[in-house]
């Protein structure tokens, strides 16, 4: 079939052609994609240029702001596929039919009354264009809350003073949800989320995912910590309990060997004496040896039951640096 609309090199191997169909494919989507989703792929490049783990206020600023204008025409462009006149403030035919359709009108057409000769072809705002096609995009309705967020964001950047923002809650967004966002956008319009952002497609993915990660961790630490007060809550009320908890630390704060001893901190969640395991690095100087520093290999506290064992959990609550602090 393909051949009967353009005819192969001679001897083209079969890759070839697949590939020469699959950038046909690609030329025909871009042909029959609608303005706004071309226009989109634009500001969410943008938007992604500018992200980094290390923003400056006016890179966060102005990545929002390329970050919203890029929904915004991805709203309408979804509204602009299931009817072009759902995008238009005035939707009466005398108004829509010149606004959208004047190139298939009759010349001299103008005169009749059903025409408006100054047609208003002002399109919807970025918060009604969110009202109308959450009601038929899944992405948009699961995500309603962050992109009405956005639009205010984006209204204060566009109207009001910036020091109204809250920058740090700015970077937080554009750094966690501009990938997952477009990429459930993509998936309903039939891109793939390299079209969007190109060459920077796993620098934005990779930042998102360390968000994730990082929050993630922190709702296991704040799971943890509960857990660890109710035990304490209920401990401490049993004074037999607490005496035993009392004498086993004092006991294990006396064990020491070459490889490891045992210093005493306030547990971070019931700030009773907490046993910290600590072990101390070497290092080689002409030939000889010496203690270079020591480091905390885990926590115990025996009153509320709480372990610290990994580098996440310890760094999470610095234990290395509360204990530089002890006399």
């Amino acid at each position: 079939m393909m051949n009967k609309f353009y005819n192969f090199p001679t001897g083209s191997s079969f890759e070839a052609k697949t590939d020469l169909i699959k950038r046909l494919c690609e030329i025909i989507k871009e042909i029959i994609l609608n303005e706004y989703f071309r226009d989109s792929k634009f500001f969410i490049k943008r938007a992604g240029e500018f992200l980094s783990s290390q923003m400056t206020n006016d890179s966060i600023i102005e990545g929002i702001l390329y970050f919203a204008l890029g929904i915004e025409r991805i709203l309408k462009g979804l509204l602009y596929d299931i009817n072009p006149i759902y995008i238009l403030k005035n939707q009466e035919f005398k108004n829509s039919a010149p606004s959208l359709y004047k190139t298939r009108m009759l010349e001299n057409i103008e005169q009749n009354s059903e025409i408006s000769t100054k047609p208003d072809g002002d399109v919807l705002t970025f918060k009604l264009s969110l009202s109308r096609v959450k009601v038929f995009s899944e992405s948009a309705h699961k995500n309603s809350s962050l992109l009405y967020t956005l639009s205010n964001y984006r209204d204060v950047i566009v109207h009001r003073p910036l020091s109204e923002l809250k920058v740090e809650k700015l970077k937080r967004l554009l750094q966690k949800e501009l990938f997952p966002v477009i990429e459930h956008f993509s998936k309903e319009i039939g891109l793939k989320t390299e079209e969007f952002f190109e060459e920077n497609t796993n620098h934005v993915k990779k930042i998102a995912f360390e968000i994730f990660e990082a929050e993630e961790f922190e709702h296991k630490i704040n799971v943890k910590i509960q857990h660890h007060m109710d035990i304490w809550s209920t401990n401490k009320e049993n004074r037999d309990q607490v005496e035993s908890a009392k004498k086993t630390t004092a006991s294990l704060l006396k064990q020491k060997s070459n490889d490891f001893m045992y210093d005493i901190i306030s547990c971070p969640v019931c700030e009773n004496d907490a046993l910290v395991r600590i072990e101390p690095d070497y290092d080689i100087d002409d030939g000889h040896g010496y203690l270079s520093g020591v480091f905390v290999d885990s926590l115990t506290c025996h009153f509320c039951g709480l372990v610290l064992d990994s580098y996440e959990e310890l760094d999470y609550f610095d234990i290395n640096g509360i204990l530089e602090q002890e006399p």
